[in-house]
């Protein structure tokens, strides 16, 4: 705004005498009144230019740097941003390097874009901020990292973990306690690592004798059930498994047990249909004692088992008697044959030692 002049009157006595003063206008003041305000205002005009100038070049600044920070954050399609970076990084398979990558990726971005701002004040506006950017986000891909470091970690246990528990479940002693003492070290040094709690090795090992009494209930149920009678199971399992386990082994043992019965049931008929066979044929007058000692053994077997699922033995066929009866007629055959031929005259002695012998076997039977 321009200054208005101010005009000032003096006073000064009259030439009359007498106590009396007038105003007298300032003409000199009056006169440069307006050159002044022609330099002020030159001069405010030059100021405020200047001014502008400076805001306009600040603000220019500025926008440039947010500018070059947003292609920072974001990029393109060429040139990986910030968030692309801690993606890739934070979701990393190669946790040994994902760290270092990260950062190298991320100062050759901050490089590239550096060397496309000529203004000095510009790049040291945008490398402070990009500074501020990384050492804040830096901690966030370094927890994800350590997250993943962590859960490969544990991955790997509960593989290894897996390995050694079916080692021991269907192992042979040797087995089992190689076993043991590879899953006592796994948990161990997890645990000295931070990746496992106090609680940890208990679940462990419950789970493993958890698989080994379910595969036992299945492959060898009675087996199962004598240990559960011993109390084995009792501080191995938690009691409602337990139970459960205890349960399939009972049906188990019933499936063995049904299909027992039907295999001696099965057995029993097939030798008693060889037996009526053998009879058939030593009643035909043919003698196989081979055939007979077979059947026999067959027949005493099969009436134990019988007995031993609460079924009728074998007691009312009567092989044994049947075949003494049937070598007692043969015996009496062969004592009249050799009578017979003690009163030929011309009977071969081979023939007549061979009856001999043949009478020998059969009262031995």
């Amino acid at each position: 705004m321009v200054k208005i002049p101010e005009f000032t009157a003096r006073t000064q006595p009259t030439g009359q005498g007498g106590a009396s003063l007038r105003p007298t206008p300032d003409i000199t003041g009056a006169a440069t009144a307006p050159l002044e305000a022609a330099a002020n205002l030159a001069g405010t005009a030059a100021d405020i230019a200047s001014k502008f100038s400076l805001a306009q070049t600040s603000l220019q600044r500025k926008n440039e740097a947010a500018e070059k920070i947003d292609f920072l954050i974001k990029g393109d399609e060429n040139n990986p941003g910030l968030n692309e970076l801690m993606f890739d990084a934070s979701n990393s398979t190669d946790t040994a390097n994902a760290l270092p990558n990260f950062q190298n990726s991320f100062n050759n971005h901050k490089t590239n874009i550096l060397n496309s701002i000529d203004d000095q004040v510009v790049r040291t506006i945008f490398s402070e901020k990009a500074d501020e950017i990384f050492t804040n986000n830096y901690i966030d891909v370094q927890s994800n990292v350590w997250k993943n470091i962590r859960t490969n970690s544990l991955t790997t246990l509960d593989k290894n973990l897996e390995f050694e528990i079916n080692n021991y479940v269907s192992g042979n002693a040797a087995k089992k306690n190689s076993a043991l003492a590879n899953i006592d070290k796994y948990i161990t040094d997890a645990k000295a690592d931070g990746l496992v709690d106090d609680n940890f090795r208990d679940i462990t090992y419950q789970n493993m004798y958890t698989l080994e009494a379910e595969k036992m209930a299945s492959d060898d149920p009675n087996k199962f059930l004598d240990l559960y009678e011993d109390g084995f199971w009792n501080d191995k399992i938690s009691g409602d498994n337990l139970n459960t386990i205890y349960k399939s082994a009972g049906v188990a043992v019933n499936k063995i047990n049904t299909s027992i019965k039907g295999d001696i049931k099965a057995a029993k008929t097939d030798v008693i249909s060889d037996f009526n066979n053998l009879k058939d044929v030593m009643s035909g007058g043919s003698m196989n004692i081979t055939s007979f000692n077979e059947i026999e053994s067959r027949m005493t077997a099969i009436d134990s088992q019988l007995k031993q699922i609460g079924e009728p033995g074998l007691e009312d066929i009567s092989l044994n008697n049947f075949v003494v009866e049937s070598v007692k007629s043969y015996l009496d055959q062969v004592n009249l044959k050799i009578e017979q031929n003690e009163q030929k005259e011309n009977v071969s002695l081979f023939e007549q030692k061979a009856l001999l012998s043949l009478r020998d076997s059969l009262s031995d039977i």
